[in-house]
């Protein structure tokens, strides 16, 4: 464990009130968590200070960090529910959801690219309308979805239709 002052290695961009920034370290951060607190100044010297506790650092394959959150289940989608899967990529990927019946036949598939919605590093949430790649809504039952990226397995669950 050590300290490390990387300021003057970040860029900020404030196009209106939305603030973003995007740091470079040039050390090598191994896998870990790590806290990290960042200063802001006003050019009136006005200061403020963040301190963040759970800064992830990973390596190896794409992953699912933490479990994949299903919500609502049941869901109605008779009634216009959609359900939403939830989950934290590891790093940008491409990945593919697939949804079953009980017999084992995929009813439905969605993809995200790398970096956009459902394929982003961090946080992602992807909503299934109860309806298949052909259009139909789905009966009543028990429906088990997989996420696949890089030909693995990533995630998986179960979700329940109800109407």
């Amino acid at each position: 464990m050590g300290y490390y002052n990387i300021a003057g290695l970040a860029s900020f961009n404030a196009p209106s009130e939305t603030m973003t920034c995007s740091l470079k370290p040039s050390i090598v951060l191994g896998p870990s968590v790590y806290m990290a607190t960042i200063e802001a100044a006003d050019i009136y010297g006005n200061k403020g200070y963040w301190t963040g506790y759970d800064l992830r650092v990973m390596e190896g394959r794409i992953k699912i960090v933490g479990p994949v959150l299903v919500h609502p289940t049941p869901f109605r989608p008779l009634s216009g529910e959609r359900a939403q899967l939830v989950y934290t990529l590891s790093e940008n990927a491409d990945v593919t959801l697939y949804v079953y019946d009980m017999s084992g036949r995929i009813v439905m598939t969605k993809k995200a690219s790398a970096g956009g919605d459902g394929g982003r590093a961090g946080y992602n949430a992807i909503e299934w309308n109860g309806r298949t790649d052909f259009g139909n809504i789905v009966g009543n039952g028990i429906f088990v979805f997989k996420i696949i990226s890089g030909g693995r397995e990533i995630g998986k669950g179960k979700l329940v239709v109800l109407d």
